[in-house]
């Protein structure tokens, strides 16, 4: 049977996942090189189950089949992934793939937030990523004006 882990998420869920698995990312991969092999504690991750569970998915499915070198099975897998994913959960899941470190997988996020902002301007990007615009009329008129080839 292979090794496996324990991840704890914030709301206190556990997900035992192989170690293969769980040290796709780095960090959870330098917490476990410090740890004793004997140590049969859970690792706690502060991130909330429902994101720490697609993680996971990522992780298991890359994990499984990165050595296929099919990377455009890859690619389809992962534009199945993030389909449908609003833009709230696709900022999360970066900041947390960010957090642990898990290359792959921010770059994938990365891509799919740039895809959805290209061709879009300033009040659309703002809408999308529910900003608030703070500059007043006066400040936006002058930006404009010294930004006219922007347009």
């Amino acid at each position: 049977m292979d090794a496996t882990v324990t991840l704890v998420s914030s709301d206190a869920k556990k997900f035992v996942v192989p170690v293969g698995v769980a040290t796709m990312s780095a960090v959870i991969m330098a917490v476990l090189d410090d740890v004793d092999d004997d140590d049969d504690e859970d690792l706690s991750v502060t991130v909330h189950s429902f994101i720490l569970q697609k993680i996971i998915d990522y992780c298991t499915y890359h994990y499984e089949n990165d050595d296929d070198g099919d990377d455009q099975q890859l690619a389809e897998w992962d534009a199945k992934f993030v389909e449908g994913m609003g833009t709230s959960l696709l900022v999360e899941m970066t900041v947390v793939a960010n957090y642990l470190n898990i290359k792959t997988m921010l770059e994938m996020l990365c891509k799919s937030l740039a895809e959805k902002i290209n061709g879009k301007n300033p009040h659309e990007i703002r809408e999308l990523f529910n900003i608030k615009n703070d500059f007043t009329d006066d400040e936006i008129l002058e930006h404009q004006q010294e930004n006219k080839w922007w347009r």
